[in-house]
């Protein structure tokens, strides 16, 4: 009898800082650590991105570079979850062409308010005083996924909420790949 090896997925976590998506990357990853890989953005810039700014070719060469790591890392059965801002629509576009369809892009929404008053670092406010340049969603744009796997309200869902509708995704396109219907 052949076995197949169960698929690799990417949760490609997107959305303006302080949205939630480091929040939830971790309680993710707390379900299942030995399932789970987190590849945080923030943690990425003082690594293999550490040579890049924020204009928009350094955030496309992230996106790729995080990408192709992501890819390099695959493992059948286990998750790697990206979490980077990745604010341009063509940040996500060139990490789905390195990855296919193992990648998953949830939206983590929350409102420029909310980001800002969950912002513990003042990265916001410098932004918002002009101290702070090339800030998404200050003076440089959030380009909001048009269909994304998975669209969060993080100022309405609990993380244990969002965690669980993640997980559900999850499974949902496993099942998909493993039966060789998966999507896009």
């Amino acid at each position: 009898m052949h076995h197949t090896a169960p698929p690799w997925h990417v949760i490609w976590l997107t959305g303006l800082p302080c949205s939630g998506k480091t929040t939830l990357a971790r309680a993710l990853a707390a379900t299942a650590p030995d399932r789970f890989t987190v590849l945080d953005g923030d943690v990425l810039r003082t690594g293999c991105c550490a040579d890049l700014g924020y204009d928009r070719q350094d955030r496309l060469e992230m996106a790729r570079r995080t990408a192709a790591l992501t890819a390099e890392r695959r493992a059948p059965g286990r998750v790697a979850i990206v979490s980077t801002i990745s604010p341009y629509r063509d940040c996500r576009t060139i990490a789905r062409e390195i990855l296919g369809p193992a990648l998953l892009e949830v939206h983590v929404h929350a409102s420029a308010e909310t980001c800002a008053d969950r912002d513990v670092k003042g990265h916001w406010a410098a932004a918002r005083r002009g101290a702070l340049a090339g800030f998404s969603g200050v003076d440089d744009p959030y380009e909001e996924p048009l269909s994304p796997d998975l669209r969060l309200a993080t100022e309405s869902e609990s993380v244990p909420e969002s965690v669980d509708r993640v997980l559900a995704l999850l499974a949902t396109a496993a099942a998909r790949r493993s039966s060789g219907t998966a999507p896009r």
